[in-house]
């Protein structure tokens, strides 16, 4: 059969018409956009193809012998069968927003087969549960996972209610989402919030520091490594007039640790520290000259909730640089994504202590105890299974 051409809407659909008259086993000799209709009637634009059957045998290029086969290996299998058609319809010459569309269509029929492949032995109500999940903030990775814990806890189960889904995700969670308590008793806590700028540790610290539900009655002290940030030093200085909590300024290492040394009668020091570019490693190397000299200090993460989960990913793995202990995660009022918190406690290993849920001070911040970060997660996923 003779070279051919073939038009349609896009070059997929050229493709399909192609392979229905001619059978799978196409090559396409070359493809091209053209303009159809005008005058009377409105100019489309169409993808054109020229393609040729595919008879073994090579075009344009000298024939090499190849050793004979046995039946058995030249029998291909469905893998093989599948390349070989993927390979005959990838075109010569084609222009880069058609090998765009082309490879978009691809991936997107590669996805499906995946998630056929990933879900084949779970009941579609699990899958259901897979894609909620995925709606609140979970990454696809972390849903997957944890939809195949709550598959294996409900085994020999014969019908799977909501309630007894939800019971068991609750459980797989668990590890991720239980709250510890990071202010125990009286002895001394020197805690240093570190993170980006922006995402809220000055207030964090101010929030912590009248909070007499976290911190009772102690007696607390702020130290701020952040003097050159004129809008932090101000901030700080107005919040100790008003609440007599006092606020010691550093500017080196030298400082910060004969500071330390002085508050000795303070139960809690609050460590304000300067937001920084994760592209300059150096903010690691000038924070860890400040820690250096104190070496019971802890090290909270601050994380914003409306942060895009990639940026939140970069984070992660820059600050871990720092030994870090655990971490406040702010702004979980902007954006109803709780399902994201589950995907960096998943990541990190590490406990979320505290949540930002506001501006306000005192107040706006919550421990993380008694199961809160699950009942912010279950609350979303019924609201969605109700959409």
């Amino acid at each position: 059969m003779e070279a051919k051409k073939y038009t349609g809407k896009s070059f997929q659909n050229a493709v399909e018409k192609a392979k229905m008259e001619m059978g799978e086993d196409i090559i396409i000799i070359d493809t091209r956009e053209i303009m159809s209709g005008g005058f009377l009637s409105e100019e489309k634009k169409l993808v054109e193809i020229l393609v040729s059957p595919s008879d073994g045998e090579t075009s344009g290029e000298d024939n090499v012998d190849e050793p004979e086969q046995s039946p058995e290996k030249t029998s291909s299998s469905p893998v093989t069968k599948q390349r070989k058609a993927n390979a005959s319809v990838l075109p010569k010459k084609v222009s880069k927003n058609l090998q765009y569309t082309y490879l978009s269509n691809e991936l997107e029929k590669l996805n499906d087969y995946v998630s056929k492949l990933l879900f084949a032995d779970f009941p579609k109500i699990l899958i259901d549960y897979q894609k909620i999940l995925v709606k609140t903030g979970v990454t696809e990775s972390d849903a997957v996972k944890l939809i195949s814990l709550v598959q294996n806890r409900l085994k020999g189960i014969p019908v799977l209610s909501k309630s007894i889904i939800m019971g068991s995700l609750e459980a797989a969670t668990q590890m991720y989402l239980k709250g510890r308590k990071l202010i125990r008793n009286y002895e001394q806590k020197i805690i240093a919030v570190v993170g980006p700028a922006g995402v809220g540790k000055t207030n964090s610290i101010m929030k912590l520091a009248t909070n007499k539900q976290i911190i009772g009655e102690r007696r607390i002290a702020i130290v701020s490594t952040d003097c050159y940030r004129m809008a932090a030093s101000e901030t700080l200085s107005k919040f100790s007039k008003l609440t007599s909590i006092p606020v010691h300024e550093t500017r080196n290492a030298e400082e910060f640790s004969s500071v330390i040394a002085k508050l000795n009668k303070a139960d809690i020091i609050l460590v304000d520290t300067p937001g920084n570019n994760i592209q300059e490693n150096k903010y690691f190397s000038e924070m860890e000259t400040f820690f250096q000299k104190v070496p019971n200090i802890k090290k909270l993460l601050v994380l914003s909730n409306s942060l895009d989960q990639r940026i939140i990913e970069n984070y992660l793995d820059e600050y871990r640089k720092m030994d870090i202990t655990g971490m406040i995660i702010t702004k979980i009022d902007e954006l109803n994504y709780p399902g994201k918190i589950l995907s960096v406690t998943m990541a990190t290993n590490l406990p979320v202590y505290y949540l930002g849920t506001g501006q306000s001070i005192p107040g706006d911040i919550l421990e993380n105890r008694d199961g809160l970060l699950w009942k912010l997660l279950e609350e979303r996923i019924k609201e969605l299974l109700n959409e």
